[in-house]
């Protein structure tokens, strides 16, 4: 019996010191930085904004209020061509890659704005395709003897 009450003496002395120690070791640690440290400078990003993209995509959505689909489509068409890493923002906060936005607002058009959108995207389609088979014939006939 008396063994036992002398280990858990023994036992109570080695939980103390070793929480004293513990105390010891963040008093130290709060000493070596104190609360009032100055902040790690926060690493900023650049972002290829264009204030005139996000004009565009203004008249485009206007364009899509009045039921202009087709100056919508065109004005939509013309910066997926041109706008290629160009970013937006509705909030100056919460950052969208151009194409992911226009491809919102196309994703939103009713069936007309759809139709619109795709005689807009199919002559331009169609009008390359004619201008490379036109390139393609020039050089065939440069090539034959």
């Amino acid at each position: 019996m008396r063994r036992t009450i002398f280990h858990r003496w023994a036992l109570t002395l080695c939980l103390a010191a070793a929480v004293s120690s513990a105390q010891a070791q963040l008093r130290r640690i709060r000493i070596a930085a104190p609360d009032d440290a100055a902040p790690a400078p926060i690493q900023a990003a650049a972002l290829d904004t264009d204030p005139d993209v996000t004009s565009l995509l203004r008249k485009a959505q206007e364009y899509i209020a009045d039921k202009k689909y087709r100056e919508a489509c065109l004005v939509l068409q013309h910066l997926i061509d041109t706008a290629r890493n160009v970013v937006t923002s509705a909030d100056e906060q919460h950052y969208v890659p151009v194409r992911r936005q226009i491809e919102s607002i196309l994703a939103g058009l009713p069936p007309e704005g759809l139709a619109a959108y795709a005689q807009t995207a199919d002559g331009e389609a169609q009008g390359l395709l004619a201008a490379a088979r036109f390139g393609q014939a020039i050089l065939l006939a440069q090539q034959t003897p």
